[in-house]
């Protein structure tokens, strides 16, 4: 199955799940973690539910859940729940996955890794879910946690040298020295935002070439 990867805002966008258990519980906070407004509709809620920034409607799904909806999640533990409500939103062009149903989604949840801006999102095209979980954990270990920090100091670098309105060469050499993997274990050592600064002030210096006498 050919898939298109792609990332989605949802920030600000009405997203529904339906179901309130353990399989609906982390889709829904997810969705609400990138600052989606999430409803979930389910005749009853796991514990959790009630932590998440989300709105709880305690009935079965109507099709009227549907109005105004950017994308739909079918989580509960019936198939045949799930798959209706995936067919009524495909009759009425809301994006829908329906967990452990390949054939009846139009996208998948990608197991991801998750450093701040910087993601890697592994799929299997809803084949072996358990698969893209392990090589999630492999790449967790990968990229510790400090990428997110890593990945924001290279951010705020970048808008940097466009401040400064450094040429576009030198920019790119600039940015590919500081996202080598020695410049990772190095940015590592670097107590504060000063001494990386110094950092960029030297490489920066070290790439620029000599003026004319």
């Amino acid at each position: 199955m050919n898939v298109y990867s792609i990332g989605l805002k949802v920030n600000g966008r009405p997203c529904l799940v339906i179901g309130g258990g353990r399989i609906a519980l982390p889709k829904a906070r997810h969705l609400a973690e990138c600052g989606a407004r999430v409803t979930v509709v389910s005749p009853r809620f796991e514990e959790g539910f009630q932590d998440l920034n989300v709105t709880c409607v305690m009935r079965e799904f109507e099709e009227s859940d549907l109005d105004g909806m950017f994308l739909a999640i079918a989580a509960t533990d019936d198939p045949a729940v799930n798959r209706r409500a995936g067919e009524v939103c495909r009759h009425r062009g809301v994006l829908c996955n329906v967990v452990d149903d390949p054939e009846a989604c139009d996208f998948f949840l990608n197991a991801a890794v998750r450093r701040g801006e910087f993601q890697i999102a592994v799929s299997t095209g809803g084949t072996s879910p358990a698969l893209a979980k392990r090589v999630r954990r492999e790449l967790e270990e990968r990229f510790p946690e400090d990428y997110g920090e890593y990945v924001a100091f290279l951010g705020r670098i970048r808008e940097e040298l466009r401040a400064r309105n450094v040429a576009s060469a030198l920019r790119s050499r600039v940015a590919a020295a500081l996202a080598s993997e020695e410049a990772y274990h190095w940015f590592r050592t670097l107590r504060d935002d000063s001494e990386r600064l110094a950092w960029f002030e030297e490489l920066l210096a070290q790439n620029t070439p000599e003026a004319p006498l």
